[in-house]
């Protein structure tokens, strides 16, 4: 309400001026309530001295009639009293009618030499006195007091001096502080009005700055943030501008949505990837799915999706934003149409080539077991036919073997598996290979409850291609299979002592025709698509493929296989060989 901080101002001083009023007042007071009692006791004391040496110079024979005298010279009671306690005389008062007064307090510290003085309700007189006792060379003490009513009256008349002073400053003071908060208020008025018109954005306005003061220092430092605020507005406004325009001009879908799911931004070309309208809310199921699990656990997620008829391929990454999330869709149609026809394409080719390789390598073995050829040389030149052709077909079993998988042609056959048989079955088909390499080729005892569920087939070629790359590179090494159970899967292990592999080359150890030494490798007869294969099988079995390893420390190969939930195992025959998928 208009007015209100005007008349908090004032009562702030106000109440500012009347605390301190009154603290004055009431010190004030008091202090001269204790100076005007400390000033009577010393002017008691005075008098109480002069009759005390009037009496030693001439003890008067009537002690009585002096000290009524004596009183009406001092202005004042005045008291004889006795070593005993026994009053002497009073100047109002008949002695034999007092008591004994040796329990007083100002008469014991006389008697003890010193000056007594003490303020009390006399019964004698009927009101409050304060009484000065000084002691008497010959023995005893004289008294002088006075009655506290006179001196409570004048410290009266003072207290209402001081208050018609304090009234009239307060007064003046309140007549000041309202001009001040007036004027005051007036100033914090204007800072009001802009800061509410900043807040509505008009970062043009400004506060007229006269004087200065604080508030004259507050109305320049806001002056000067709102211009900064303006050129930050401005600039951000550019910049904002700027995004806006590059979101738009990219091919990538960009939307953006708040913690309610709702969209603040969408680029033209979301709308023609999905060709849907996103004023409000992201109508796909896919998209508010990703976009909820990075809303959910603020983290980065991606995924592969299949959108409209005729399909198109989408590649779609969210990540979590301040207050929301932003999505990016990649039209990758294309690339996976090219992809299916590369897929397609060798495994086509490599169908077609299956047969007349096979022709060749068998011919090639018709002619080195016939004397057809008699020659020396000839027979060497049959012998490099034969061995290229072997190589191609196996080259060709490999391809097709993978392509099958990744085309999702193959049919995996999933069954319970006791883990103990696969290792052992992987193991006895290569047994005779590693005895020949002069390796110590070895299976770690495995718990008969520990099985898998997954196609046997399958997981014996991964194995077997597994131990069969282990065993090419630890000579007379030791290569040891193993696994465990890790959550809800199995974990196998291979685990050999050769040569180890380079850091740098662990990344791309599972992509096709990948080898770490290419001669070695072909030396040794391998395609370069055994590892390629495994990662396949393996993850097409819900699991995942890892390797670890150092120059000189040996390899180890790690693969994951989902454990069976239940239902009798079955043990797998004793493969020869790997399996062709």
């Amino acid at each position: 309400m208009k007015g209100w901080l005007l008349l908090k101002l004032l009562a702030s001083f106000l109440g500012v001026i009347l605390v301190a009023t009154l603290v004055m007042d009431f010190v004030a007071g008091r202090q001269f309530a204790l100076s005007s009692t400390e000033a009577l006791r010393i002017g008691l004391q005075e008098k109480a001295g002069v009759l005390a040496a009037w009496i030693e110079q001439a003890p008067p024979p009537d002690r009585q009639q002096w000290a009524v005298q004596a009183a009406t010279r001092a202005h004042a009671r005045v008291t004889w009293i006795a070593a005993s306690g026994a009053v002497l005389a009073d100047s109002e008062a008949r002695p034999e009618a007092m008591e004994n007064h040796a329990g007083r307090p100002e008469f014991v510290a006389a008697l003890r030499g010193g000056v007594g003085s003490s303020a009390r309700f006399s019964h004698t007189v009927g009101s409050n006195s304060l009484y000065v006792a000084v002691p008497l060379p010959q023995g005893g003490a004289l008294r002088v007091s006075y009655p506290l009513a006179e001196l409570e009256r004048s410290q009266t008349a003072m207290r209402r001096r001081i208050l018609l002073g304090s009234g009239i400053a307060v007064l003046a003071a309140v007549l000041l502080a309202a001009f001040l908060s007036a004027r005051l208020a007036g100033r914090l008025k204007r800072v009001v009005g802009f800061a509410r018109a900043v807040a509505q954005g008009r970062l043009d306005t400004r506060l007229p700055v006269a004087g200065q003061d604080e508030v004259s220092e507050v109305m320049i430092a806001l002056n000067l943030t709102a211009d900064r605020l303006q050129e930050s507005f401005s600039r951000l406004a550019e910049s904002s501008r700027q995004l806006e325009a590059v979101l738009e001009a990219m091919e990538e879908g960009v939307v953006a949505v708040n913690s309610g799911r709702q969209v603040s931004f969408a680029n033209q070309a979301l709308r023609r990837l999905l060709g849907a309208d996103f004023e409000h809310a992201p109508a796909w199921p896919e998209m508010v799915e990703a976009l909820d699990r990075a809303l959910q656990t603020h983290a980065p997620i991606t995924a592969d999706l299949r959108h409209g008829s005729p399909p198109r391929w989408l590649k779609l990454s969210c990540s979590p934003m301040p207050g929301g999330a932003v999505a990016v869709l990649h039209d990758v149609t294309e690339l996976e149409r090219l992809e299916q026809v590369r897929k397609d394409f060798v495994a086509n080719v490599s169908h077609e080539l299956r047969t007349p390789l096979t022709s060749i390598q068998g011919y090639a073995e018709t002619l080195l077991e016939s004397d057809l050829v008699a020659d020396q040389r000839g027979r060497e030149f049959v012998e490099i036919i034969r061995k290229h052709a072997e190589r191609m077909a196996k080259l060709t079993a490999d391809l097709l073997t993978l392509s099958r998988i990744e085309l999702g042609r193959h049919e995996f056959h999933f069954e319970p598996w006791r883990v103990a048989d696969l290792i052992q079955s992987a193991v006895q088909s290569l047994q005779q290979v590693a005895r020949a390499r002069e390796i110590t080729l070895s299976a770690e005892p495995q718990s008969e409850d520990l099985r898998v569920t997954a196609d046997g087939d399958a997981i014996h070629q991964v194995l077997w291609n597994l131990l069969d790359n282990a065993l090419k590179y630890a000579p007379r090494g030791r290569v040891t299979v193993s696994a465990g159970g890790v959550r809800e899967a199995v974990e196998f292990c291979i685990a050999d002592t050769g040569i180890g592999i380079s850091p740098e080359h662990l990344p791309r150890l599972f992509e096709r025709f990948y080898r770490v030494d290419k001669a070695r490798s072909r030396e040794l007869g391998g395609t370069g698509l055994g590892l390629s294969i495994v990662k396949h099988i393996v993850r097409a079995h819900g699991g995942d493929v890892r390797v670890e390893s150092e120059p000189g420390s040996g390899t180890r190969f790690f693969f994951t296989l989902p454990r069976a939930a239940g239902g009798a195992p079955v043990s797998p025959v004793t493969h020869p060989a790997a399996v062709a998928l």
